[in-house]
């Protein structure tokens, strides 16, 4: 996600950890391909167990990055393990809070959550740029870290998240 390097950039990451931030943005959901299609694609609500494995792809992506040996890859694997922790500590799938979360993983929530919000889905249409800005100026604090939504919302105005996509 071209916004995740963005945010990282505003709060003045190093080069290489932009470089981390950026290559597990890019691979934070591959734990899905383990998910049943028929629970990723289910047109309505899904019953409590459906959603427990919809939460695991988080450590089945960590697990599948894992094995791969390169640069970065464990750190790659810690932030896509990470990214649905909360910053009030009610995430998943290790309930960490705060400062607890890697940083690079409180940036992937801020954005993997604005970027399902504007794009629609089977069972909703898309949020405006408008809207899923304030949702997450709402949450800041207590899903997400305000420092982080704090630099997501200075990167950039509807029109550069138009160019991105």
């Amino acid at each position: 996600m071209w916004y995740a390097g963005r945010t990282a950039g505003v709060l003045n990451l190093s080069e290489r950890a932009i470089d981390v931030v950026c290559h597990a943005s890019l691979v934070h959901d591959v734990g899905k391909m383990r998910i049943p299609d028929r629970i990723l694609n289910h047109p309505r609500r899904l019953d409590e167990s459906s959603m427990d494995a919809v939460r695991g792809h988080a450590v089945l992506g960590e697990q599948i990055l894992q094995r791969f040996p390169g640069r970065h890859m464990r750190e790659i694997a810690l932030l896509v393990g990470a990214h649905h922790e909360r910053f009030d500590g009610s995430g998943y799938p290790r309930r960490l809070r705060g400062c607890n979360i890697p940083l690079g993983a409180r940036i992937i929530a801020v954005c993997d959550a604005f970027d399902a919000m504007t794009v629609g889905r089977c069972y909703r249409a898309p949020w405006s740029y408008a809207r899923a800005v304030e949702e997450r100026v709402a949450c800041a604090g207590t899903q997400f870290d305000p420092a982080v939504v704090e630099a997501f919302v200075t990167i950039g105005d509807e029109r550069l998240f138009r160019m991105s996509s």
